[in-house]
């Protein structure tokens, strides 16, 4: 069973890149408000990728949403494009991305949405309260 979030906040990158820096500061101030457990700059850094990527390489406005709880943190980045990311060969032109989302968070996907698509990830703490729901 899946726990109901305590937190829910949505967000248009309108600016596009010059909006990222106002929206790590965003987050970093939602994530101490809503007390989240897990390490706040991991978050602040997927986050960064996710809405990074989706500035590069999708369409239209990019949306971010947070949600969760103190122990668990869902971040979701939607765009217009239909296209799923892929991991690629990381070097000096980038293609690191994907990979560190891969290796920071519990689990990472796609899923298609309107006529584009949401990319997610969940992130969590070491330890987790004793009867909570794993996803």
């Amino acid at each position: 069973m899946r726990q109901r979030p305590d937190y829910d906040a949505e967000l248009d990158v309108t600016d596009g890149h010059d909006s990222v820096a106002a929206i790590r500061q965003l987050v970093r101030d939602s994530l101490i408000a809503w007390r989240y457990r897990g390490r706040h700059d991991d978050a602040v850094l997927i986050m960064s990728e996710l809405v990074t990527n989706a500035l590069l390489h999708g369409c239209g406005v990019p949306v971010l949403r947070l949600s969760g709880t103190s122990w668990r943190l869902r971040i979701e980045v939607s765009d217009d494009s239909p296209v799923p990311p892929t991991i690629r060969t990381a070097g000096a032109d980038g293609g690191w991305g994907l990979r560190l989302i891969d290796e920071m968070s519990l689990n990472w996907g796609t899923s298609p949405r309107g006529i584009g698509k949401v990319v997610w990830c969940e992130l969590g703490t070491v330890l987790a309260p004793v009867g909570s729901a794993a996803s």
